[in-house]
This record gives C-alpha cells, sequence and structure tokens, in this order.
C-alpha cells in the first residue's frame, strides 16, 4: 500500500538528509523556502538545518518570494506617501 506524504513532509526529509549529509548551504536554501513557502517556524527550521536563526533570517530576507513581497510593500507605501504630500513636514 503506497504512503502519502504531503509535500511539507518532503520538503522536511530533504531538509533533514541535507544537514545530514553536511550540505549547509542546500539545508539554508531549504530552510528558508519551507519558512517562506510553508509559514514553519524560524528557530525550529534553524535548527534542523544546523545553523543560527539570524543567518537563517538572513536567507529568508534573500529569499526571491520574500523580496517581490517587501519590494511591493515599498512601492505601495511610496504611493501612500505621493498622496499624502510627499510625508515631510515643512517648517
Amino acid at each position: 500500500m503506497p504512503t502519502y506524504y504531503s509535500p511539507l513532509e518532503k520538503a522536511l526529509r530533504r531538509l533533514d538528509s541535507l544537514h545530514t549529509a553536511g550540505r549547509e548551504t542546500a539545508a539554508i536554501k531549504a530552510a528558508a523556502d519551507l519558512v517562506v513557502r510553508h509559514q514553519q517556524q524560524l528557530g525550529p527550521m534553524a535548527r534542523r538545518a544546523g545553523v543560527s536563526a539570524h543567518r537563517l533570517r538572513k536567507a529568508v530576507m534573500a529569499h526571491p518570494d520574500t523580496v517581490a513581497l517587501l519590494q511591493k510593500s515599498d512601492e505601495a507605501a511610496a504611493k501612500r506617501r505621493a498622496e499624502r504630500g510627499g510625508g515631510r513636514l515643512d517648517g
């Protein structure tokens, strides 16, 4: 009887295998993907990848999906500032 593994379970297994194989860079990328796409917590994923939470946080901020989201957010904030008159107080 075939066993079904969800995409999250597959990604977690892949992260564990990368960590045990000593492939640190690949493990960091897999952990960042789990944090961004599967909305897993940063601390436990850093522990599973064998790196510090700070290092994984830097990888999450460099993840393509996060970068696109931050750019979109910055553009929306700039648009709101422009609608309010630049956001500066002229004295």
